[in-house]
C-alpha cells in the first residue's frame, strides 16, 4: 500500500533544488556505521524569527540541527533499473539548542544545562514519499521537550530518493517496486541509533555525553510506522534496546514474517486517524488489539493520514501532548506523565486514549 503525500513531491524538489541532501544508490542493515558532514537544505516550516543569546540559556530555546551521510558496511541495495551499490543514506540530527527559532537552524549551539546529564533518544521513521521536514511540528515538540531525533532519510523511498531515481508516482508498479525496499528500514532506523551512539561516545562530537543511549524509543509515520512496528516487535528485526515505540497511523508489513509480539513487552503508542483512507483505521486497531500491555490507542476523530502529523492543527497538538507524555513516562520515568496524557489525549470532538496500562 502507497503511503503519505504524493503532491509533496513537487514542493520537496524545490526544497531540494536549493539544499544538497547527498542520497546515494545503496542498502541494507547494520550495526557499525561510518559517517561525513554534509550541508543542508532549508527547513521549511510557518514564519519564524531568528534570535541569538547573549548570556547562557537556561532552558531549551529551540532546536538545531545537522545532516551526516550514514553507510551500512557490508549491506548493499540494488534500486530497480540501476546498479548495486552499499546502502548509504542521509540522517538528519535535531536536537535542543539554546538558539531561540521556532525552525531548526543548522548547526545551531547545542544546549546542554547543568541539571540535565543527558537526553534521551527518539529514532524517527518517515512515510513513503516524505522528508522529515514534513513532520517538522511534530519532531520539534520532542526536541523542545529534551530529546534527540534522529531522523533518516531513506534512500529510495523518501521523496529525495524517489526524485534522486527518477520514480514516476503514476507507474503503480514501479513505484511499488521502490516502496517494497521498507523491508530494510528498520535496519536503517537501528545503524541510525548506532550512529548516535557513536556520536555520543566521541570526545570530538558536540553531543559527546549528551544522549542516554539507555534510553531509546523508535517511533514513525504511515510506512515508518509499519518499520517502527518491526523494530520494537517482529522477530526479524527487533532492535532489544528500544525502551518505546511509537506507531503514528501504521499497519502490520506484510513484507516481514508474521511473527510479531513474541519478544519481550515494551510500552506502545499507537495513534490513528479516523477519516484515514490511505491507512485504514482497522489496521492500527489490529496492532493495539495485539499487541501485549502496557499499550495505548489515540483515536483521532476525523483526521486524515498526514494532517495530524505535518501541520500545527488540533490534531498535532495533541498527538505532540500525549506523546511526550508518553516518553516522559517510559524514557524519564516521570511518575505524573501517565495522568497528564490521559488528560490530553482526551478532548471531545479531537482525540479520545483507549489504555491498557
Amino acid at each position: 500500500m502507497r503511503k503519505g503525500n504524493l503532491a509533496a513531491v513537487v514542493v520537496l524538489l524545490a526544497v531540494l533544488i536549493g539544499g544538497s541532501f547527498l542520497i546515494f544508490r545503496g542498502g541494507s542493515r547494520g550495526n557499525s556505521v561510518t559517517s561525513t558532514t554534509t550541508s543542508s537544505t532549508k527547513i521549511v516550516t510557518k514564519p519564524s524569527v531568528t534570535t541569538t543569546t547573549t548570556q547562557p540559556p537556561e532552558v531549551i530555546l529551540g532546536s538545531g540541527y545537522i545532516n551526516t551521510t550514514v553507510t551500512e558496511p557490508n549491506k548493499v541495495m540494488c534500486p530497480p533499473g540501476f546498479g548495486c551499490a552499499p546502502r548509504t543514506y542521509t540522517l538528519q540530527i535535531f536536537y535542543p539548542s539554546g538558539q531561540s527559532s521556532s525552525a531548526p537552524v543548522l548547526n545551531a549551539p547545542f544546549f546542554k544545562p547543568k541539571t540535565t546529564q543527558s537526553y534521551p533518544l527518539i529514532v524517527f521513521g518517515i512515510g513513503f514519499n516524505t522528508m522529515p521536514s514534513q513532520y517538522y511540528p511534530l519532531i520539534s515538540a520532542w526536541v523542545n521537550a529534551g530529546y534527540i531525533v534522529a531522523a533518516p532519510i531513506f534512500p529510495l523511498t523518501s521523496s529525495a530518493g524517489l526524485a534522486h531515481y527518477g520514480v514516476n508516482l503514476n507507474d503503480t508498479k514501479l513505484a511499488d517496486e521502490y516502496e517494497d525496499d521498507l523491508a530494510n528500514e528498520p535496519g536503517d532506523m537501528a545503524a541510525a541509533a548506532a550512529y548516535i551512539g557513536q556520536l555520543n561516545s566521541s570526545s570530538s562530537s558536540f553531543l559527546y555525553h549528551g544522549v542516554n543511549m539507555s534510553e531509546i524509543a523508535a517511533a514513525g509515520q504511515s510506512d515508518g510506522g509499519d518499520a517502527t512496528l518491526a523494530l520494537s516487535y517482529n522477530s526479524c528485526c527487533v532492535d532489544s534496546s528500544l525502551k518505546a515505540a511509537l506507531v503514528l497511523s501504521g499497519a502490520e508489513y506484510p513484507g516481514f514474517p508474521n511473527t510479531y509480539f513474541t519478544t519481550p513487552a515494551i510500552p506502545m503508542l499507537v495513534t490513528q486517524g479516523s477519516a484515514d483512507t490511505i491507512n485504514p483505521p482497522q489496521l492500527s486497531s489490529a496492532i493495539y488489539a495485539a499487541a501485549p500491555s502496557p499499550k495505548y490507542f489515540l483515536n483521532l476523530i476525523g483526521a486524515t493520514h498526514l494532517q495530524p502529523y505535518t501541520a500545527y492543527n488540533a490534531y498535532e497538538q495533541t498527538v505532540a501532548a500525549v506523546s511526550v507524555d508518553f516518553f516522559n513516562a517510559y524514557l524519564k520515568g516521570e511518575t505524573q506523565a501517565l495522568s497528564a496524557m490521559s488528560s490530553a489525549g482526551n478532548l471531545q470532538g479531537t482525540a479520545q486514549l483507549t489504555s491498557s496500562p
